[in-house]
């Protein structure tokens, strides 16, 4: 198989494909190119392997996507599992410092352990979730102040709440307008560059964060628009995006805007230009940015509503053991 597997790789790497995601393409492409026939010593004698759909659970699949696997792990190692998503990036401050949130979007649940488990998907952080766990490199939370430790508590359960009430939003809109799909993919990268430029070292970093927030709450409200009406104002000044709002005005005060740069300095800041912007000021900004694009996410309309829905999944059987 290698050979066939060598040149199905460099097909599927110049589409795009991340490596995560290769072994199970490759396989299927391997069976579909390079396999004719298959005898299970059935009463039928030798056939063709068919669909995924009708080999999926055969022993003979199974091998043939353990070696696809073990191909793609030989030739690149860990760098197999850098793709996979841990979460949505955010940031939260503590004591005047920001430190990096990978939020988690989905919970699981065993059932029946190695065999079948609950897949949750959340629009809040859960009561039994430790949000302070999900800070990156973060500090000794036994050692500090009382007060440090709740606020920093608190305000990752913000920051996290707000992030995974919007993905959840975007996860149940069924989308026909492919400007309303344009505009919702690029709301989530926004924020989560916003948030890895404010901890990185260096005011530059800061600046340049302040354009993510601005394109993530512009294109918020545009999305708003667009489904609503179908179009929206091509300006990037945020006030005239929220007035300008067919039907009810976004769910949040008008004022929140007041606490983000306007955009001619919002543009500015893109370039490293500007005056310096503390830590405080900028965080300011970022949580005004979540606040606006999750209430402005609220009132898109959705045909599926998964903020507490629950999703019983078992091993696919080409990665069972038996």
């Amino acid at each position: 198989m290698d050979a066939s597997l060598d040149v199905i790789d460099r097909i599927i790497a110049k589409e795009g494909t991340p490596l995560h995601l290769r072994p199970m393409l490759a396989a299927t492409h391997f069976v579909e190119l390079c396999i004719l026939e298959v005898d299970e010593r059935s009463e039928g004698g030798p056939a063709p392997p068919g669909e995924l759909k009708d080999y999926a659970a055969s022993k003979w699949f199974r091998l043939v996507y353990r070696h696809t696997e073990q191909w793609y792990r030989d030739r690149f190692g860990e760098a197999m599992d850098a793709g996979r998503s841990a979460g949505r990036d955010a940031v939260v401050l503590i004591r005047d410092t920001p430190y990096l949130l990978k939020v988690p979007l989905t919970t699981k649940e065993a059932e029946t352990p190695g065999e079948t488990t609950w897949l949750c998907f959340h629009d809040a952080v859960q009561p039994d979730e430790n949000v302070l766990g999900w800070v990156q490199n973060g500090p000794n939370f036994k050692n500090l102040a009382a007060g440090d430790a709740k606020s920093a508590h608190r305000i990752a359960k913000e920051v996290a709440t707000k992030l995974r009430a919007t993905h959840i939003v975007f996860m149940g809109m069924e989308v026909s307008d492919p400007t309303v799909l344009e505009l919702r993919d690029s709301i989530l990268p926004h924020m989560e560059r916003a948030a890895r430029h404010l901890v990185e070292p260096g005011s530059e970093q800061t600046k340049i964060a302040h354009w993510d927030m601005q394109m993530a709450c512009e294109l918020a409200l545009k999305t708003l628009a667009q489904q609503r009406a179908g179009s929206f104002k091509e300006t990037h000044d945020l006030f005239i995006l929220y007035d300008r709002t067919p039907g009810e005005p976004p769910p949040f005060a008008r004022a929140e805007l007041s606490k983000l740069p306007n955009w001619e300095k919002m543009a500015e800041l893109r370039y490293g230009g500007g005056p310096h912007i503390g830590t405080r000021e900028a965080f300011r900004s970022y949580r005004t940015m979540m606040t606006v694009v999750a209430a402005s996410a609220s009132a898109l309309k959705v045909k599926y509503g998964l903020g507490k829905a629950r999703f019983l999944i078992q091993r696919p059987p080409w990665m069972r053991d038996e």
